[in-house]
């Protein structure tokens, strides 16, 4: 009965809730190959791209937004299954806690997912595979794609790892943990688009 539960008990239990939802849509987001393939799906056609009048920072975020867009819908669809569960449960917590569930979760896996989307970016602007003649070689036989798939994976289980052993459970913290990320991918944005810009100047 979660109405008996200890507060400091209900707040982990809702912690981890949140926190497993948001790893699982950041996890089913992030497995699209979107962002390990965002350059090396053009191909020849990148030296056409870059030669258009426009800045190479509207690529990079384009870029960007088109990996979040499959993130957005993963954690959609994880959220609307944490909803249904609510229902079903008839859970007895506070407005204060569904609100501070909500936050936490779209918080936690969005800013989460952008920074492993921007990993993966970085590893395929790094090692791009342009030449190619049917697309899903850039999928199947593109060995970078494959290896940032992998370092996304231990990305999650170092940060699982770090949530179980080292930070502490309760959706307060949990909203700390989410501000201190965003804290980490802003300037981490920042210098990408620098590195991008010049890395993509270069290839040509």
């Amino acid at each position: 009965n979660l109405k008996a539960t200890e507060p400091q008990l209900l707040s982990t239990i809702l912690f981890w809730v949140s926190f497993v939802a948001s790893a699982l849509a950041c996890a089913m987001g992030t497995m699209t190959s979107i962002s390990p393939t965002s350059i090396s799906r053009e191909g020849k056609g990148l030296q056409n791209i870059l030669s258009l009048p426009f800045p190479i920072s509207k690529l990079i975020s384009a870029k960007m937004l088109h990996a979040m867009l499959y993130s957005v819908i993963s954690s959609a669809l994880i959220f609307v299954l944490l909803i249904v569960v609510a229902l079903i449960a008839k859970l007895p917590i506070s407005f204060l806690d569904y609100l501070l569930i909500f936050v936490n979760f779209w918080w936690n896996s969005l800013v989460l997912a952008f920074i492993i989307h921007l990993i993966d970016m970085f590893i395929d602007i790094c090692h791009p595979k342009l030449t190619w003649e049917n697309p899903t070689a850039v999928f199947k036989q593109n060995l970078m794609a494959v290896v940032a798939m992998f370092l996304s994976w231990g990305i999650i289980g170092l940060i699982v790892v770090a949530v179980i052993f080292v930070l502490p459970h309760g959706l307060l913290p949990f909203l700390i943990y989410n501000v201190v990320l965003t804290i980490i991918a802003i300037p981490l944005w920042i210098l990408f688009q620098k590195f991008a810009k010049k890395r993509l100047e270069n290839l040509y």
